[in-house]
């Protein structure tokens, strides 16, 4: 109807093309002190819990200075999150992600936290207690009556009117209709909000006021974690580096297979390659020598074998390169193949970032860093053949003409330069990995401020923002300062021993001089009377192309170490991704306790515990048969999502056995999924229909679907089923959350876990949509903050008792 449409207009996000909005505040230096936003969900920003509070102004030594220790802890118990300060790891200079370890009712209360905090002359609050128990909603509103806030509250449940004064109600008539009064309260009303308001204290007094029952669930729960405390995923640490042989033959057997005729070309290649070289060296050494016998005929000849021998040079060596491409994309496509459908495997997307939390960056590790590795390992795959070819090759031809005391030349300054060039070497490996992790938190801060541009321009969070990403840039800069410094040192080495005589800019290096010292000492060999013939000529010339030919490719391999460090840079990430994921699909199959079969969801002594070690649930016991459905409640943090999670197989169940229904589950979370596609891809969801296979009759059925949850209007709104969309930005969350529930109506599961995904709709729709999961046989579980629809349930799960198993189950 609109509701968050005028959010977003008070904010400023959106222009009004006519009317005029009058608000404090405009040109104030801090805005968020005269004006508050607090969204349904509260933006999260990288840092301390600290930082976090005293958003969107600065955090770090700025933020220590205007909230201290005392009162930050004294803000936290009052919104029941001290339990948070066990996490931050602010004191070891992280810039912890809260968004991927907070619940959405953890979230929201660090937003009441920080509007404490700021204590703003006005607030505008858009449904930002739709994840928080009634007493905490309760708390909010006492809150912002002491400290003097006046607040607009943007919401769909009624049960608020209390703490308002004035209504203003938009219709969605599709004609801009509203209503505006006055809010009037009766004397045992307006007596009530003001023994609430007497109840309200600072957060030191509100923590005399912690109740028995809390500290022991407290209790009981230390108790029953006690023995999964060792045992946390969340813990865990990447287990020690391979090595880089280990590494490099773990890519070659992903690699190698179906690219062996492709190697077998680039090899053939390269012999070739080489084949041309000498080619060249004789051509040109008998030119030489044809010129100074001043022998026009042989010149001529040799001349023109020079011609044909620089065009077949030219179209190998450029096949060669083309071929190391080819092999390269080949690598590339079978290991991104690979390591994606490795990703995509038993819910490895998830397990990696929210059960591990070992490897946070699988997206980039896939989309760059697997190209990054194979187009590398090609390269030194052509890198260390090439090279070892012209070695021996010239070596020989240089031992021919010379015998050994040429290869003790050519050896002893191998050697010489090879030591130098290690004593300057940096470890490559273990600077192209940082580099790259930085790279990826810099890219990460960036993706942040896309996904939550909306709530970052609520809070006028510019500046926040700006010294966020600054801090990401400059340590990732001060990084690549220290990774070129290194590279610099090193490379001045070796340009200085070795030579790459393909290499136009390389006009004068120390291997010339052992290469006329070669010359000399052949002159000298062969004696003085001979040295104006026209074949000592064309020897020396040939003497000195086969020394820099051996030079240049000893060069090349002296690199190869420094080359296969940079390598390991990244190709060792991309193991560590393979690694980690064998990891978890052990310890899957090992913790495996859900089987499928019968008729009900069976839950037999189970314990719900969190990857952090936390037994939030211990020795569950339930049945939920069908047409009997499931109410589960209970405060934040209980257990509620976790249970949901384990019913879905997203968490591992340590003890106790699960068994789901044949006949079909489908689980829909509190923020819907909106999929890539079209309107037509919502509804069918995780069933992909397209155009041409879909049919009248699954037409029919989405459009039934979406009839029953009262969003049949998008179909014509968007411009049918094949509208394509940004949909979580193009639908607001209550359509977002029933089209999530038309997806469930369509695909007519035997049982649909619901975790509050019908919070952001009003009552008297909520009801209308339990109504027709009724009506098509759909059992439900709902996880919900509150005891409601009892209408629609006939059992109810507890969780948070302050006893030994931490819940209780009775009857409705």
């Amino acid at each position: 109807a609109g509701k968050s449409s005028i959010f977003r207009v008070l904010g400023g996000l959106w222009p009004t093309p006519s009317g005029t909005i009058t608000k404090p505040g405009l040109h104030a230096t801090d805005p968020h002190r005269v004006i508050f936003y607090l969204p349904q969900k509260p933006y999260s920003r990288l840092g301390s819990l600290r930082d976090n509070v005293v958003y969107p102004a600065e955090g770090g030594e700025a933020g220590a200075a205007i909230l201290p220790d005392a009162e930050l802890v004294s803000l936290l118990k009052l919104v029941d999150l001290e339990h948070l300060l066990a996490q931050d790891s602010a004191a070891d200079g992280a810039l912890t992600n809260w968004e991927a370890s907070l619940s959405l009712g953890e979230q929201q209360r660090l937003g009441m936290a920080r509007l404490f905090f700021h204590k703003p002359t006005y607030a505008i609050l858009d449904e930002c207690t739709s994840s928080v128990s009634t007493e905490m909603e309760l708390l909010l509103y006492r809150e912002c009556k002491r400290l003097h806030i006046t607040y607009i509250t943007i919401c769909h449940r009624p049960s608020l009117r209390i703490w308002h004064t004035h209504c203003l109600t938009l219709l969605g008539d599709g004609k801009g209709g509203y209503e505006f009064g006055t809010i009037e309260h009766t004397k045992a009303e307006q007596q009530a909000i003001d023994e609430q308001v007497k109840r309200s204290k600072s957060g030191s007094d509100a923590t005399t006021e912690t109740t028995a029952a809390t500290k022991s669930y407290a209790a009981a729960l230390e108790n029953r974690s006690r023995p999964y405390a060792t045992a946390s995923h969340a813990d865990a640490k990447p287990g020690a580096r391979q090595s880089g042989i280990a590494t490099i033959m773990r890519l070659l057997r992903i690699c190698l297979p179906g690219s062996e005729w492709r190697l077998g070309a680039f090899a053939v290649g390269i012999l070739l390659r080489t084949a041309a070289h000498e080619m060249y060296a004789y051509a040109v050494g008998r030119l030489f020598g044809a010129a100074v016998a001043a022998n026009s005929s042989l010149f001529f000849r040799f001349c023109a074998l020079n011609f044909v021998t620089d065009q077949a040079t030219a179209v190998i060596e450029e096949s060669v390169t083309f071929l190391q491409h080819v092999v390269g994309a080949t690598w590339h496509r079978q290991l991104a193949k690979h390591c994606s459908s490795r990703l995509l495997a038993h819910r490895h997307f998830y397990a990696l970032r929210n059960r591990d939390g070992r490897v946070q960056d699988a997206d980039q590790r896939i989309s760059e860093e697997v190209k990054v590795a194979t187009d590398a390992f090609a390269e030194l795959f052509g890198r260390a053949i090439m090279p070892s070819i012209d070695l021996v090759w010239f070596s020989i031809s240089l031992y021919r003409l010379m015998g050994t005391r040429g290869l003790m030349y050519l050896g002893g300054y191998a050697a010489a330069s090879a030591t130098a060039v290690r004593l300057f070497q940096p470890d490559h490996e273990v600077l192209d990995r940082r580099e790259k992790e930085l790279e990826s938190s810099f890219k990460f801060v960036h993706n942040r401020l896309r996904n939550h541009a909306e709530s970052i321009a609520f809070y006028h969070a510019d500046d926040a923002e700006h010294a966020i990403a600054r801090q990401a840039f400059d340590t990732l800069v001060a990084q690549t300062m220290e990774t070129r410094r290194a590279n610099a040192v090193y490379t001045f080495t070796d340009l200085l021993v070795n030579k790459d005589f393909g290499d136009p800019s390389d006009m004068l290096s120390t291997p010339d001089v052992v290469t006329y010292l070669l010359e000399l000492e052949f002159v000298d060999s062969i004696g003085g009377g001979a040295a104006d013939s026209g074949a000592t000529a064309s020897s020396g010339f040939y003497i000195s192309a086969a020394a820099r030919r051996a030079f240049s490719a000893f060069g090349k391999l002296s690199n190869i170490y420094s080359d296969v460090s940079k390598l390991l840079g990244s190709a060792a990430r991309v193991v560590e991704l393979l690694d980690v994921m064998d990891e978890l699909e052990k310890a899957d199959a090992a913790e495996s306790t859900t089987v499928s079969g019968g008729d009900a969801i069976e839950m037999t002594g189970v314990d719900i515990v969190t990857p952090g070690g936390l037994c939030l649930a211990k020795d569950l016991t339930l049945s939920v048969v069908p047409g009997k459905s499931l109410m589960v409640t209970g405060r934040n943090s209980t257990g509620k999502t976790s249970l949901f999670r384990c019913l879905a197989g997203l968490w591992s169940v340590p003890r106790g056995h699960v068994r789901l229904p044949s006949g079909g589950m489908q689980l829909v979370p509190q923020k819907c999924y909106s999929v890539t596609g079209t309107l037509g891809d919502q509804v069918a969801y995780p069933h992909y229909l397209p155009k041409e296979k879909r049919t009248t009759e699954h037409e029919d059925r989405m459009l039934s679907a979406m009839e029953s949850v009262g969003v049949a209007y998008l179909v014509e709104r968007e411009g049918g089923w094949d509208a394509a969309k940004r949909w979580e930005d193009t639908l607001s969350l209550g359509e977002q959350q029933r089209i999530a529930l038309a997806r469930v109506l369509y695909h007519k599961p035997a049982f649909a876990v619901l975790d509050e995904c019908t919070d952001a709709v009003s009552v008297d729709v909520e009801k209308t949509l339990y109504q027709a999961l009724f009506d098509a046989s759909v059992t439900c579980i709902t996880i919900s903050k509150r005891l409601a629809l009892e209408d629609f349930h006939d059992k109810n799960l507890h969780l948070g008792e302050p006893t030994e198993s931490g819940w209780s189950l009775y009857q409705i």
